[in-house]
């Protein structure tokens, strides 16, 4: 309504008239005001609301992505773990140190399984992931548990020679005394070669023992890599 238009109304109406049509016009501003600001807190909750699930995605995807890394590591060490251990030299080749190793790489795994279900708040994933880990340990343990021990045993008979050359390293190779014998050369290629068949023995029994390990593995990683992959479509406060 244009000001003339106004105008020329007040002066055909009674005054309690004009009156209510004032009040109701200014309470029709008053209402067009409450609705743009309505909308406008509705959309400032919905960027909140796909804000914030953002970052807990990025929270989220941070434990996944640690949780397929630990998987990766574990591995590696499941399968290279034990050809590692017996190029180590017999100082530093102990049962301590294999198994320290390993069992940290395991917690890592058993942690972020942990981790990541709580995450998605699925106690179900959690059964599933435990349940392949569990899995794998049974498979694996044994294979271990029947070379580990044999590997020790020769690397512990390399150490006094180990030692010996240490020594005459020290001595700027000029002390005879510590200096390797035929013998002693001897000895250490005897068992460098049944460290050699005892590496291979375990090869190939896991290589007879890992497909299930490995199905086991993929599955892990497929389930943990849908949630990885997965974008984020909806500003609702959930994780699906």
């Amino acid at each position: 309504m244009t000001l003339q238009e106004f105008y020329d109304f007040s002066k055909n109406v009674s005054p309690l008239v004009l009156g209510l049509f004032v009040l109701g016009y200014f309470l029709k501003l008053i209402i067009e005001k409450k609705i743009d600001s309505v909308e406008t807190r509705i959309g400032d909750i919905a960027r909140t609301s796909l804000d914030l699930k953002k970052e807990l995605r990025n929270e989220e995807r941070g434990d996944l992505v640690n949780f397929r890394v630990a998987l990766v590591k574990w591995e590696d060490c499941l399968l290279g773990g034990l050809t590692d251990f017996s190029g180590r030299t017999p100082s530093q080749a102990t049962a301590n140190s294999f198994y320290e190793e390993e069992r940290k790489l395991f917690l890592k795994v058993k942690i972020g399984a942990v981790r990541v279900s709580i995450y998605l708040r699925d106690e179900q994933l959690e059964q599933r992931l435990m349940g392949s880990i569990s899995k794998i340990r049974r498979l694996y343990d044994p294979l271990i548990n029947r070379i580990l021990p044999q590997l020790i045993d020769c690397q512990a008979q390399l150490l006094p020679l180990e030692s010996k050359l240490n020594k005459y390293r020290d001595s700027g190779m000029t002390d005879a005394a510590f200096a390797p014998t035929p013998q002693d050369l001897e000895m250490s290629r005897g068992i460098q070669a049944t460290m050699t068949a005892l590496i291979k023995e375990f090869s190939e029994s896991l290589l007879a023992s890992y497909p299930p390990m490995a199905e086991e593995l993929k599955a892990m990683k497929r389930e943990i890599n849908a949630y990885i992959y997965r974008a984020i479509e909806s500003e609702k406060l959930d994780r699906s």
